[in-house]
């Protein structure tokens, strides 16, 4: 069985058989590489179960002080997301270990992210992280329209959760009055408050 280092931002709780979190997201991506893969991770630590969880039998949670001794020989990293939390990690590691490979996935845009919550010192502070990440993590994405992908070789997936229960008891909607049905944070970077001021201006 190989071995992979996952670096999240996300808060695991892990306990003997699962691993779990409130970011559905995550959870997937660690289901889909437990099956051929032992786990180690360096996540920041959750005392709440949260309300996803998948079966990891083959896991180690690894201690930030054990990056010194951290044999890289067999090992690849597989990063979720670009953070402040998981460069310093990644830093770290690669201060130790010049022969980095492994994969980051990026879910969504952070330069338009981190430009809308922080501004241009944001954007800048994440194109910082990015191009130094990017130099040994081969990006993983789930659309080729990220900010600054061209310049990187990088590889493309199409996740879906959408199942055949999806498709069951299909209604024929009424289009004579629009309705909307938003599901998701409450965070600028969504958009959420954009649309609100859309709908009031329609």
């Amino acid at each position: 069985m190989k071995k992979l280092i996952i670096i999240s931002n996300d808060r695991l709780y892990f306990n003997r058989r699962t691993v779990c979190s409130n970011s559905n997201d995550t959870i997937n991506i660690i289901e889909g590489l437990s099956k051929i893969n032992h786990l180690n991770f360096f996540s920041r630590k959750s005392s709440n179960k949260g309300i996803h969880e998948t079966k990891v039998l083959n896991k180690s949670l690894l201690r930030t002080s054990q990056i010194i001794s951290l044999n890289l020989k067999n090992q690849k990293i597989c990063m979720i997301s670009i953070t402040p939390f998981n460069y310093l990690i990644f830093i770290f590691i690669n201060l130790f270990n010049r022969k980095v490979k492994g994969f980051v996935i990026l879910r969504s845009d952070g330069f338009k992210e981190y430009e809308s919550k922080f501004g241009f010192i944001g954007k800048f502070f994440y194109k910082f992280m990015f191009n130094k990440i990017l130099k040994k993590l081969k990006p993983i994405v789930v659309t080729s329209k990220l900010s600054n992908l061209k310049s990187y070789r990088h590889l493309k997936i199409c996740p879906s959760e959408i199942t055949h229960i999806w498709k069951k008891n299909l209604k024929k909607p009424n289009l004579n009055k629009a309705n909307l049905l938003y599901i998701g944070r409450i965070k600028k970077e969504k958009g959420i408050y954009s649309l609100l001021k859309l709908a009031e201006k329609l």
